[in-house]
């Protein structure tokens, strides 16, 4: 099919449609066939602006397999070439995965101010679809910091936005965030129903990455609301996706959760394998 669509489009076109095809790739968790297209255009490209684009994708590939140092030097190649060329959105894009990558390592106030930062790039480029991304991400940091109206506040703007352009990966990932803060309050039921949607859309969509994160909260609820043999089977589901788009540190999140459960059906022998599954793969 690339074969064929080199044929048939000009140079940058063709290179354009791979830079979409690794995206699309990346969003249903087909990580090694992404990385083989980013290889490609790597090789190929002498366009520096679709250079750059296809190094977010790569960023957000590396950010996903837990490659924090790999995924922020992409993503610095990327925003370097957009400042030659005074590409906002780009430097938005570029500062925003940057964000989040400091946000997974906990460094929580840098993630802040490369969000804000990014924030104001995406307002003067006027792209909505960017504002309501960025809006997500400070609504995961104001849960982290356990301010759960200003949290449900981002992400009721940026669901809003999600759903007008109809980005149902960015709807379901937002439902699931908006899970997330429910969950934190207490509020078992309604969390359910968000994570519920999620998976829904989620499924509908083939979001495989969305599907393992969503089946891991909705198993944190039920073993808060202590129904432990549901959770399992919830769990179960959340390794089946975690293990197919080969995310390790999904993984060892699962079987941490699956440790817990097991723990509380008094499966002590098991709980401790799950346990130091989960830890083995967090050294690794």
């Amino acid at each position: 099919t690339i074969t064929l669509a080199r044929k048939k489009r000009n140079t940058e076109a063709y290179l354009n449609l791979l830079t979409n095809m690794s995206e699309i790739s990346v969003s249903h968790g087909m990580l090694n066939m992404a990385h083989e297209i980013i290889s490609k255009i790597k090789r190929e490209c002498r366009i520096r602006s679709i250079k750059a684009n296809a190094m977010i994708v790569l960023s957000d590939l590396m950010a996903i397999k837990g490659k924090w140092e790999k995924s922020i030097a992409a993503a610095r190649n990327a925003r370097n070439i957009y400042e030659l060329e005074n590409n906002k959105k780009g430097l938005a894009k570029s500062n925003n995965i940057i964000g989040t990558v400091y946000g997974e390592r906990g460094n929580l106030k840098k993630a802040g101010r490369y969000f804000e930062q990014s924030l104001e790039l995406a307002k003067s480029a006027n792209d909505k679809k960017l504002i309501a991304m960025l809006q997500s991400n400070l609504g995961i940091i104001s849960n982290i910091y356990e301010d759960y109206d200003k949290a449900l506040g981002y992400f009721n703007e940026a669901y809003a936005v999600f759903n007008d352009i109809g980005d149902m990966k960015k709807v379901a990932e937002t439902k699931h965030n908006m899970a997330m803060v429910y969950k934190e309050r207490k509020e078992y039921e309604r969390a359910l129903d968000e994570f519920d949607i999620a998976i829904n859309l989620a499924l509908n969509n083939r979001y495989q990455p969305i599907l393992a994160i969503a089946y891991i909260g909705k198993a944190e609820v039920l073993v808060s609301m202590e129904s432990y043999k549901l959770a399992a089977l919830v769990a179960g589901k959340a390794m089946d996706f975690a293990h197919t788009i080969d995310d390790k540190l999904t993984i060892a999140e699962v079987y941490r959760l699956q440790g817990i459960i097991c723990k509380h059906l008094e499966t002590y022998k098991l709980a401790e394998n799950k346990l130091k599954s989960a830890l083995r793969l967090n050294k690794s």
